[in-house]
């Protein structure tokens, strides 16, 4: 078991790692600690990470707010469209602060996470592969972000150039923000650099909602893995006589365990309840425009 923990990385450097990815889009504004045995994250409002997740956060509200607000701004009626834009961006928003209210609890529960793993280093060990499982699945949901935010571009792009021969116009940056984001140029006189923006803030957002889904996923499969590590311990005790000092440990190693769920859970909840959310409106989004038939736009398939 010695050399499994030497050879295998310490949650610490795992948790930077998921961290780290997560602040690509302004989530989790934490300050690394090298040093194991100190703190090993921390939080301070006087950072640049901080300012980063503040300045994307006000990008969100007032995306969210020309999205809600700028039909009635340019006098245009609600459309189908009107309202996924805002709900998307509505939730992206919601995401991002519940992110931000909860990085405060994170450098006590990764503190509390590594005395576990410390407690079951002896019995247990580092679990196999952590490493090796938390890379590849950041590497498929990379893919997956970087395939959804192509097959965005490839449409906006297609769509403006039929609206840009249709209108006998010249193809360019001017018309693909207009039509891409008109809900913004639509109230506010349109620039190259509000155009730039309003496509990052879309940008990150996808990243944000496919990182909240690997963030949760990560977190689960750790704490599953250190319950699953108990299971098997038992199932090999069970079949010699054993003491009760053994049966103790057993215990209080999943009582511990069972803690650390508590507390993530109660780290993890409003991001779990926002990804859950924005999944089921997408889903219903996607369901919206997969039963409806063309020409028909008021007619739709109830299966």
């Amino acid at each position: 078991m010695a050399e499994q923990i030497l050879h295998n990385p310490p949650i610490h450097d795992i948790f930077t790692f998921i961290l780290c990815l997560g602040q690509i889009t302004g989530a989790f504004p934490l300050r690394f600690v090298e040093n194991v045995e100190a703190c090993s994250v921390k939080f301070r409002w006087m950072h640049y990470k901080t300012f980063y997740s503040i300045f994307h956060i006000f990008l969100l509200i007032m995306m969210t707010f020309f999205c809600a607000c700028g039909a009635q701004m340019a006098y245009i009626s609600w459309t189908f469209r009107h309202i996924v834009r805002t709900l998307f961006y509505a939730t992206s928003l919601w995401g991002a602060i519940s992110l931000f209210v909860v990085v405060k609890k994170w450098p006590e529960l990764v503190d509390k996470w590594i005395e576990l793993d410390k407690s079951m280093a002896h019995n247990y060990g580092f679990p196999k592969n952590m490493n090796k499982r938390a890379k590849i699945m950041a590497l498929i949901t990379t893919i997956y972000a970087t395939g959804q935010i192509l097959i965005f571009v490839l449409y906006n792009v297609e769509n403006t150039r039929k609206l840009a021969r249709a209108q006998n116009v010249p193809f360019g940056h001017s018309i693909y923000f207009k039509t891409v984001f008109a809900q913004v140029f639509n109230a506010i006189p349109y620039s190259l650099i509000l155009g730039l923006l309003c496509q990052f803030v879309f940008f990150l957002s996808i990243w944000r909602f496919a990182y909240s889904d690997l963030f949760i996923s990560l977190i689960s499969s750790f704490l599953s893995i250190r319950l699953q590590q108990i299971t098997e311990r038992v199932k090999f005790a069970a079949k010699k006589r054993r003491t009760i000092a053994f049966w103790r440990e057993i215990r209080e190693d999943y009582d511990r365990v069972c803690v650390l769920c508590k507390e993530a859970d109660d780290a993890m909840s409003n991001i779990i309840f926002v990804t859950y959310t924005t999944n089921l409106v997408l889903l219903l989004v996607y369901l919206r425009n997969c039963t409806i038939i063309e020409g028909l736009v008021q007619l739709i398939q109830h299966f």
